[in-house]
């Protein structure tokens, strides 16, 4: 059965009163892909919005509603992003989900200020840096 799912990372901070929080996030878009982590380092002011799918990216904390889950164990689906991606010894979730999310035209839905922070620890996955932390995350915001 596919009901949905929030996927959290291993490398984030949760922000205070985090499972009602987001639990009132998705019961007003429950259908929808929602962000709650992205674009850390932008220097641009960032708003709640619905944004096009081909600028998916982090999955630090994510809600997959039930109609999306279903979409993304497909294995043609899986193996069309394979070849179509170029760094063939890493396939970052991330980076598949937004593939799917083209491919099915799917926008999604990115909720200001974030519900979760970026650790500050340096990547296991590469040359990636440490400072990856966002300046909207919502535990930091002065009201």
């Amino acid at each position: 059965e596919y009901t949905g799912l929030v996927l959290l990372e291993d490398d984030i901070i949760l922000c205070n009163d985090f499972y009602n929080k987001i639990i009132a996030e998705i019961k007003d878009k429950p259908n929808d892909v929602i962000s709650f982590f992205e674009k850390p380092l932008t220097k641009k002011e960032l708003k709640s919005g619905y944004m096009a799918p081909s600028n998916f990216l982090y999955n630090q904390c994510n809600y997959y509603p039930a109609e999306v889950c279903k979409l993304i164990p497909d294995n043609v689906m899986i193996e069309r992003f394979k070849k179509w991606y170029s760094k063939k010894w890493l396939y970052p979730s991330d980076e598949y989900i937004n593939y799917v999310l083209v491919n099915h035209k799917i926008r999604y839905f990115m909720k200001v200020p974030f519900l979760v922070q970026h650790q500050p620890w340096k990547s296991t996955w590469g040359p990636r840096g440490k400072v990856r932390q966002t300046k909207f995350f919502i535990d930091d915001i002065k009201e």
